[in-house]
């Protein structure tokens, strides 16, 4: 059965992303990795890990987040901090 998500990619089971269960690792409600490598597709994972590796994998995905919000920021009246968003 399919992982099924929220939106902000909260897992609502308890099966864990591809990448969590390659990586032996609890798949918590802030999985970076859930929404873009659901249970169903451990292949995907496993090819993306054997080229650039899970550290690597996400730190793009966390950086592509900032410039999306930061790029939301600048059309809007919203202020952008980046050290606010990465908590």
């Amino acid at each position: 059965m399919d992982a099924q998500y929220r939106g902000g990619g909260v897992q609502l089971n308890s099966m864990p992303c591809a990448a969590c269960r390659k990586l032996h690792r609890r798949c918590n409600q802030d999985c970076v990795l859930a929404p873009y490598f659901p249970a169903s597709q451990p292949e995907k994972f496993a090819q993306v890990h054997k080229v650039f590796g899970a550290s690597n994998v996400i730190k793009m995905l966390l950086r592509s987040i900032v410039l999306i919000v930061a790029e939301f920021c600048r059309n809007t009246s919203i202020k952008f901090n980046e050290f606010t968003l990465l908590g």
